[in-house]
């Protein structure tokens, strides 16, 4: 098949490049839907008449969509809304699922009242809001995110809060800097996990990050520092509790009715032993090194290749196609 890889390129010229993919993900994935297809890199820049162009001149049978987007909380929602204007199939997650799992407080409202554990949080669309928080039964610590953005942006070494006072800087300083949503969630000292979904594949992980300062996967780990975190099957974490973060993995990804593939973050409380969800990753990084494509070799036969090519393969034979009288068909 003639496949169209639709990315945004890092190139390290900014922070909001963060979230794009390194040259040597775009690399790895070219090379391996090498192996079976024709691929068409298609570089997703902001001149979207340019791109959309190509890609509608080279009519690939399907789209390996990598893309994030520039701005906007529904910015990951765009490409496989195009694919779908456009009667092109794609792989990974579609535009409700991207729109939902962007948006960390949408993603715990659907989930609330299920079987997925949830730390407590608040999403304040504006720092005033704050003031509403005084009347609640607040417990510190908490920690301060942006709800709609990935790659740990907005995480500092002040993001974790003990007090009112200290709680109103954090928040005002992202606000400032971002002028987005932000999350309050509580905080719990523990070691960060992560599951890998893949559809007509299963779930596999565990895998834990490891780094060698702080206590969260920050900013400046995922980015400047990032040679210094390191992605291993836990070993410390009992396989009854492995077994647990599996099928939470399955129970979310039925719940979220996810396509394609996802990746969860939990948080594993290493005082009282009990497992939250962070969030649930729709759109993800096919880093070699990274998390979503470890969790699956770690824990299988399967290599970086069988990945991907498994995942044009499923979509090819599962996609949902729309014909002219825009009613969608399997």
């Amino acid at each position: 098949m003639k496949v169209a890889l639709l990315y945004n390129l890092n190139r390290g010229q900014s922070e909001h490049e963060t979230e794009f993919d390194l040259p040597i993900t775009i690399n790895a994935l070219t090379n391996a839907l090498s192996k079976e297809h024709e691929v068409i890199p298609i570089e997703c820049i902001r001149d979207f008449s340019c791109w959309i162009t190509r890609l509608v001149l080279e009519k690939p049978d399907i789209a390996f969509n990598v893309a994030e987007g520039f701005v906007g909380t529904a910015r990951e929602a765009l490409y496989p809304a195009i694919c779908e204007q456009l009667d092109i199939m794609y792989t990974g997650p579609g535009p409700t699922e991207l729109l939902i799992c962007h948006n960390k407080a949408l993603t715990k409202r659907f989930l609330t009242g299920s079987d997925v554990p949830l730390l407590w949080s608040r999403l304040l669309n504006f720092p005033e809001e704050l003031d509403f928080l005084r009347v609640e039964k607040v417990s510190f610590p908490l920690i301060v995110k942006l709800n709609s953005e990935g790659s740990s942006l907005g995480l500092d070494d002040h993001c974790i809060v003990h007090s009112w006072n200290d709680l109103t800087r954090q928040v005002e300083k992202v606000w400032n800097k971002y002028k987005a949503g932000i999350l309050i969630e509580q905080y719990v000292e523990g070691i960060d996990l992560s599951t890998t979904f893949i559809e007509g594949m299963g779930v596999y992980g565990p895998v834990q990050y490891t780094y060698p300062h702080g206590s969260i996967y920050d900013y400046r780990l995922k980015s400047i520092d990032n040679y210094l975190v390191g992605v291993i099957n836990p070993k410390d974490v009992k396989p009854e509790k492995i077994r647990e973060i599996l099928e939470l993995t399955q129970s979310i990804v039925c719940q979220l009715g996810m396509k394609g593939y996802g990746r969860a973050d939990f948080r594993l409380d290493t005082n009282t032993n009990q497992l939250y969800l962070l969030e649930m990753n729709a759109q993800i990084c096919f880093h070699p090194d990274g998390a979503f494509v470890l969790g699956v070799i770690n824990n299988s036969k399967y290599t970086y290749d069988d990945i991907v090519l498994n995942i044009v393969r499923y979509a090819a034979e599962n996609s949902e196609r729309i014909n002219n009288s825009g009613m969608r068909q399997v």
